[in-house]
């Protein structure tokens, strides 16, 4: 009797034995597989990086003149106005939106 529990204790043992290594199996070739694209993506992005080496990025400086003639100052410094008043209208706005909201807060924090 021993000889036959022990006879299908050592089988499945086996069975699992193979099922688990072709588990395994599958996995190393499908982790193959994904480490050959993932490198072959890495060598496309690096000529894709090596063709982009070259080519400038954003827009190009504008220079400093502290010497420039009136009228383009006074542009500079009307737009440069313009937008602060913008900014602080934003501001004034955004400031009575929030005012508006405690004060609503309050009301029903009663």
């Amino acid at each position: 009797m021993w000889f036959w529990i022990w006879f299908v204790l050592v089988v499945a043992a086996l069975a699992g034995a193979v099922l688990l290594a072709r588990s395994l199996w599958r996995r190393l070739r499908r982790t193959a597989r994904t480490g050959g694209e993932a490198l072959s993506t890495l060598e496309r992005f690096a000529e894709r990086v090596e063709a982009l080496e070259g080519v400038p990025v954003g827009p190009e400086p504008r220079g400093v003149d502290v010497f420039a003639d009136a009228a383009a100052r006074h542009d500079l410094a009307e737009l440069v106005a313009d937008r602060r008043a913008r900014r602080r209208s934003r501001r004034r706005a955004r400031y009575a939106a929030d005012a508006d909201r405690y004060e609503t807060w309050r009301t029903i924090d009663l």
